[in-house]
């Protein structure tokens, strides 16, 4: 007589793996970066994802990805990896190479909003968990 403890191994592995794989769907954070201006970067312009204000002292980004393209309309993707939850996106070519956000940068943020005094307002971007999201964002060449 055959053991059946073979075949039903099998198939109990069989479900294990089903189970251990992700039920979520792949979703993304994608969106576009439209350069203002005459000019065209002299690059792909960074897209810095921040989990905190992006313009509070000591900030920085859990992650970079590139917007590329041509002419005036660039596009980007995060990976997948990036889970549902708050978020806070900056484009930024630092083309002085200071470590600076100043004149001659190519800067903007999400939503572009700006104190009465022209300090930037970072704006979230609420990632759902089963959902894609994509974003615009507007750059200028920062006088």
């Amino acid at each position: 007589m055959r053991s059946r403890s073979l075949p039903l191994c099998l198939v109990a592995l069989s479900l294990l793996a089903l189970s251990c794989k992700g039920t979520e769907p792949d979703t993304h954070l994608s969106g576009h970066v439209i350069v203002a201006g005459p000019n065209s970067p002299p690059g792909p312009i960074p897209v810095l994802l921040y989990t905190s204000d992006p313009f509070s002292k000591g900030s920085a980004p859990v992650m970079i990805t590139p917007a590329t393209g041509s002419g005036s309309e660039l596009s980007f993707e995060f990976p997948t990896s990036i889970s549902h939850g708050d978020y806070y996106l900056v484009a930024w070519l630092d083309v002085g190479l200071d470590g600076q956000m100043d004149k001659g940068d190519y800067v903007g943020w999400y939503k572009g909003d700006t104190t009465a005094a022209g300090a930037p307002v970072a704006a979230v971007v609420h990632k759902n968990q089963d959902a894609d999201l994509t974003v615009t964002i507007k750059v200028s060449v920062a006088p």
